[in-house]
């Protein structure tokens, strides 16, 4: 009876060193395996010689207040990150000083160069948390989307979350995405034809095949 209690015992032990010590959390909720986040560009007329849009997964410059990390064990925990870019239209990788991107796990920064990047061997103390901050800048006029899957993985537990930048259909400024695109048709947002500009959001069909959302004053 005795060795079966210590069997037991050992069992739960394994299990607890094995149980996720950590949690990925976005503006202060917790992110389920898998869950996609949505990140909304900004477009920022005084950086450098030209407008660039900016994505950015802690837009404030404060490391809590977007995606971090949070070790929830009273222990200090290592982890292993990852991630894999997808669907990518917006960034050209090596266009510096605009089309980039750029991520940090914890005190580890790196430029990324390629569809996939690990930030390896991060510490997180006990009970502390990590800035996952992750940043897209690219010139005004390329208009796209870029889909991230972020793995991260501690003691033999991942947990992944997919991140979701575009500035498709982004409002006015959408109207001057292609520099030879001309209009082809203009609807309201209900789908009635328009001969000319009204009042409101027009949907404007661009002979590119692209259809672009414009606020009329």
């Amino acid at each position: 009876m005795k060795k079966i209690l210590t069997l037991v015992c050992v069992f739960a032990s394994m299990m607890a060193a094995h149980a996720q010590s950590f949690d990925i959390r976005y503006k202060g909720a917790s992110l389920a395996d898998g869950e996609v986040i949505n990140i909304e560009g900004h477009l920022d007329p005084d950086w450098g010689d030209e407008p660039i849009w900016s994505f950015d997964t802690n837009p404030s410059g404060a490391d809590f207040e977007g995606l971090f990390v949070y070790n929830t064990s009273s222990s200090d925990i290592k982890v292993d990150a990852k991630i894999e870019i997808s669907d990518n239209t917006l960034v050209e990788f090596g266009q510096y000083p605009i089309g980039d991107v750029s991520w940090c796990m914890g005190e580890k920064c790196e430029m990324v160069k390629d569809i996939t990047h690990e930030l390896n061997g991060v510490t997180i103390k006990a009970g502390a948390k990590a800035s996952g901050q992750y940043h897209v800048i690219v010139p005004d006029g390329r208009h796209g989307a870029m889909t991230t899957k972020m793995t991260v993985t501690s003691g033999g537990v991942s947990k992944s979350i997919v991140i979701k930048m575009s500035n498709v259909e982004n409002g006015i400024n959408d109207a001057t995405q292609g520099i030879n695109a001309k209009e082809v048709a203009r609807y309201t947002i209900d789908g009635r034809l328009l001969s000319t500009p009204a009042k409101g959001v027009n949907i404007v069909k661009m002979s590119d095949g692209k259809s672009v959302k414009q606020l009329v004053r």
